[in-house]
């Protein structure tokens, strides 16, 4: 069998080059010197962390397709929020987004031809939260947050939208 990890093995020597780099005692704690969660989208073209000149430590990132508030994101917050003492969110969509652009019906159809036994299966999707508005998916998303019990007592829950030809981070509601 051919090796088919030619990109992993290529990421583990990056790895050993960035243990030789790193900062002593950049792993000082699970806590977020910021008090701040990121919910920003998984596409590969976000550098976020560069994006919002973050350093290890400053703040939590959650990342999923469409940044979307899924029960995932909504149990990883909780765990931030009563653990590390969040305070403040950023739900950060982005402009040419993949999800923004899917046609879900159409996809969960070529899925099932595709994979038939998949339907089957205990972990498999059930909702893709296909959306045409950047936008709106972001406002969604806030709002999701600011109606949950859990994160009421926080002190900012904001949308913003970046901009993948330039970099920028807009407010949505500017």
């Amino acid at each position: 069998m051919e090796n088919t990890n030619i990109n992993t093995d290529q990421w583990l020597t990056n790895n050993k080059h960035y243990v030789e780099q790193r900062e002593a005692g950049t792993a000082s704690g699970i806590s977020s010197s910021m008090h701040t969660v990121v919910i920003t989208c998984m596409d590969c073209r976000i550098m976020i962390e560069s994006a919002l000149g973050l350093k290890p430590g400053q703040a939590f990132v959650i990342r999923n397709a469409g940044n979307i508030v899924t029960d995932d994101v909504v149990r990883s917050l909780t765990l931030a929020v009563q653990t590390a003492g969040i305070q403040e969110v950023m739900v950060i969509g982005h402009t040419d987004c993949a999800v923004g652009k899917l046609d879900e019906p159409a996809f969960k159809t070529e899925l099932q031809q595709q994979y038939p036994e998949g339907v089957k299966h205990d972990l498999t999707p059930t909702c893709f939260h296909a959306f045409s508005d950047v936008l709106e998916n972001v406002r969604k998303q806030v709002q999701t947050l600011k109606s949950h019990p859990y994160f009421k007592n926080l002190s900012s829950i904001r949308g913003f939208v970046y901009d993948i030809r330039t970099g920028k981070i807009s407010d949505i509601n500017e």
